[in-house]
């Protein structure tokens, strides 16, 4: 008799819990998340015009990151990343930093929400780099 005393008042407890659950957050496995911008921004190998976009690392790999636009139709390319931390879990944050005078700043990385590790973004060497290195190649073998 006490077992049904008790039953609707653990229910009642069980639904008050739920109530105050955090909302799930489907996409933390890829760490997937929305931002907009209102001026471009560079990502590697492409410039990101003012707009929505989504950023989520690749299924199955936690270093590789992808950019599509929110609606999922236009895919602007994978990216490799290294892991980096913080001191203390927080709100979701990006990080730009600065790029060549007159560029759009880069996208550095991002820290999905309530993480203390995020994932920094790996550019490529800078294009005037490569071309000096490639024209000091041609002058030591044309010696």
């Amino acid at each position: 008799m006490t077992y049904h005393r008790w039953l609707p008042v653990a229910l009642g407890f069980l639904l008050l819990g739920a109530a105050f659950v955090p909302c799930a957050r489907a996409d933390a496995g890829n760490k997937e998340i929305h931002f907009t911008v209102n001026a471009p921004i560079e990502i590697p190998r492409e410039v990101l015009p003012p707009g929505s976009y989504d950023l989520k690392l690749a299924q199955d790999d936690n270093t590789i990151a992808e950019v599509w636009n929110t609606q999922g139709t236009h895919f602007y390319g994978y990216f490799n990343t290294i892991q980096v931390d913080r001191n203390h879990p927080g709100k979701l944050r990006i990080d730009l930093s600065d790029s060549a005078r007159g560029a759009p700043e880069r996208l550095a990385d991002w820290y999905y929400p309530g993480d203390k590790r995020g994932n920094e973004i790996l550019y490529p060497p800078p294009r005037n780099l490569e071309m000096a290195n490639c024209a000091a190649a041609n002058q030591q073998v044309a010696r």
